[in-house]
């Protein structure tokens, strides 16, 4: 089996401090053995069990980094404070969100339930509204994600890294930004970096566990990758066999 590179996202590599890229492709290699076994083991029993349990490993990672950044950087516990981010702040959750497509079987898995059925209904009426969206058009159309209930995110355990590295010190801040119109320079938040680069990182882990083994990886735009699995209930099987079934 050949392994997909790790390769840092741009804003990354950029960094003037190499013990920290070297520390995130460690995060990034990490990750990606976690779900090159899940892989392995889903594959030999049939089910996607195995995988979505590595899935909720690699979430466990994240946090675990995210925590440790937090209390370890110098005025770290003051800026943990100092975050916005609350039930009921969805301003976030009208934007264009990017998943791996581990993410979005993993989402999808946790929408199954009967409780849920109202959000997976908003997914397919959501899905022809965004698709094609860039994600200025995205956030100007100022839709809410089909996954929010009652202001809160209705799978909030299981919800993209992206969402989860996404943090404010100004409500206010992202208010503006979402009512900001097309095409006018976008107000400043300041969002702490570490926990950008780490959601970044695991999904780059991620997607290189799934290249490891064949399986279909880009990134894919969030509500269009949910329709997919909404449309085809086999679809997940027959990503996990290695067919292409995101579009």
């Amino acid at each position: 089996m050949s392994r997909t590179a790790i390769t840092l996202p741009g804003s990354i590599e950029a960094l003037d401090n190499e013990p920290v890229k070297a520390q995130l492709r460690a995060i990034g290699e990490r990750v990606r053995d976690i779900v090159t076994a899940g892989i392995t083991l889903a594959r030999s029993e049939g089910t996607l069990d195995k995988l979505l349990a590595a899935h909720a490993v690699a979430v466990k990672v994240f946090e675990a980094e995210s925590a440790g950044y937090f209390h370890h950087v110098s005025g770290g516990e003051a800026l943990k404070a100092s975050l916005a981010c609350a039930p009921g702040c969805v301003f976030c959750c009208h934007l264009h969100v990017e998943v791996t497509p581990l993410e979005a079987v993993a989402l999808w898995h946790a929408l199954g339930d009967t409780p849920h059925e109202r959000q997976r209904r908003a997914v397919t009426e959501l899905a022809p509204r965004v698709a094609g969206l860039t994600p200025e058009p995205r956030r100007a159309a100022r839709l809410p994600c089909p996954l929010l209930a009652e202001g809160q995110c209705s799978v909030y355990e299981t919800r993209p890294f992206a969402c989860r590295g996404l943090y404010s010190t100004s409500a206010a801040a992202c208010e503006a930004v979402l009512n900001t119109p097309l095409g006018l320079p976008l107000p400043s938040i300041r969002s702490p970096a570490v926990p950008r680069a780490l959601s970044a990182i695991l999904g780059v882990g991620i997607n290189a566990g799934l290249g490891d083994a064949g399986l279909q990886n880009q990134t894919l735009e969030l509500v269009t990758a949910l329709d997919t699995l909404a449309r085809d209930p086999g679809a997940a099987s027959r990503w996990l066999a290695g067919e292409r079934v995101f579009s």
